[in-house]
């Protein structure tokens, strides 16, 4: 409806949503604002006025891809306000001939005629921005996020994805992740050797909680990475890191073994609805980015215990091993071993039975001085590495269907001991 309006030279809609990217401007049009609009795709569209954009305001939106360097010179050659902070542009910078006016205009000490160059650091480094991010003087957060209906639920530790993020289902090709379900098999490697893994279960799903999420922008992925702060990402190494520590510039493991991509852009947004889908090996695919099931407790790859103890067991590690428990359940229902139920329980706000009784526990551990602390967790630890052990040896007999034999070997060991004790016995009575 926009290029419809023949004679408007000013539109301002700001904090109001849209769906999609910026439309085909009117040839009048001289003046742009669409400050948190949901604003999507890239800006090439800002280049579409006859009269020519003096100012364009397009804080706090998604707008991606590289500034049109060429074609905003042509068709924008007066800017004066020129502010795309907040937004997830990437392998760009200001066009040449804005830093021009910017520099010839600024000189002097009349302010009303300074020309006004925002951007985030990624787009403003070695370049001419007056401001970066929300020195310009918009918050960049996301107002526009739906707020529940009811007060938020309370979301413990912030061990989830957003739901807007996608996976690859096998079967069905991307899903968001707010649509997936236990039982769906999803990607967790996709190279020569695809690899997809069932949810076993969800150590978060709530569709009304309302959660501040990081949002992960690198370079040739169109859809950031929308993950809480505590949750762990594969780096170009393959460490499992909290997303807290990423920073611009640096490489995240994609789903393609060797392959990494970029961090362009990093921003927090609020979004409804938490989600965090568990796998036999603790990873997945999120957004073509490698992703764990789980979460650190500190700022850290490693867990320390106080500031004395630090400790060699990655929380990648500890989490995978506490959940072994959980999964050899699963196997042994599986397996007819034991009765096959659902054991999937939820708190009233989302989080499952099985995380949300470890994880306080945990986090009070941590509390504790270092003494109490290490002897409650090296003896979890212990006990967990067992389970763990056992888990493998049970997922290795059922998948070479070979559970006679470990019957027989089980049986086996019994007999054997058995008969030790009564060998030691008769042993004893004799002397």
């Amino acid at each position: 409806f926009l290029s419809d309006m023949g004679t408007v030279q000013f539109i301002e809609f700001d904090y109001t949503e849209f769906s999609g990217g910026i439309p085909e401007l009117p040839d009048s049009l001289t003046d742009f604002s669409c400050i948190f609009c949901n604003l999507s795709g890239n800006i090439d569209n800002l280049t579409t006025s006859e009269a020519g954009l003096s100012t364009i305001y397009l804080s706090g939106n998604f707008l991606t891809g590289a500034i049109p360097a060429i074609a905003m010179q042509e068709a924008n050659p007066g800017i004066t306000i020129f502010q795309v902070e907040g937004n997830d542009l990437w392998e760009t910078t200001i066009p040449e001939y804005m830093c021009t006016r910017a520099d010839a205009f600024n000189m002097d000490d009349d302010e009303e005629n300074d020309i006004t160059i925002g951007a985030d650091v990624n787009v403003c480094e070695n370049s001419c921005c007056t401001c970066v991010s929300s020195d310009c003087g918009w918050e960049v957060d996301d107002p526009l996020s739906p707020a529940p209906t009811e007060a938020p639920a309370p979301v413990v530790g912030g061990f989830c994805f957003s739901g807007s993020n996608t996976v690859h289902v096998q079967g069905s090709g991307l899903v968001k992740m707010a649509d997936l379900s236990i039982g769906d098999k999803v990607m967790v490697r996709n190279d020569y050797d695809k690899l997809y893994e069932s949810i076993y279960s969800f150590g978060h799903k709530e569709d009304n909680v309302s959660t501040e999420y990081l949002r992960v922008t690198t370079a040739g992925k169109l859809s950031p990475l929308e993950i809480s702060s505590a949750h762990m990402v594969a780096t170009k190494e393959g460490r499992m890191v909290p997303a807290s520590t990423i920073r611009i510039g640096d490489e995240l493991q994609t789903g393609t073994a060797g392959n990494t991509a970029i961090v362009k852009n990093i921003r927090v947004v609020t979004r409804q609805g938490a989600y965090a889908p568990f796998t036999a090996s603790g990873k997945i695919i999120v957004n073509d980015i490698l992703a764990s099931n789980y979460i650190a407790y500190e700022e850290s790859e490693y867990l320390s215990i106080g500031t004395e103890v630090q400790t060699p067991f990655t929380y990648q590690w500890i989490a995978h091993t506490f959940n072994s428990f959980h999964r050899l359940v699963m196997l042994l229902g599986k397996s007819g071993i034991i009765s096959e139920k659902n054991n999937e329980t939820y708190t009233p706000s989302g989080v499952s039975h099985w995380v949300d009784m470890p994880h306080r526990a945990f986090s009070w551990v941590l509390q504790q001085n270092s003494v109490v602390a290490s002897v409650l967790i090296f003896t979890s630890l212990l006990f967990f590495a067992s389970v763990s052990i056992l888990e493998k040896v049970l997922l290795f007999v059922l998948n070479n269907n070979s559970f006679f034999l470990f019957m027989i070997a089980i049986g086996g060991a019994i007999v054997l001991k058995l008969n030790t004790s009564f060998r030691k016995k008769i042993h004893g009575g004799n002397n």
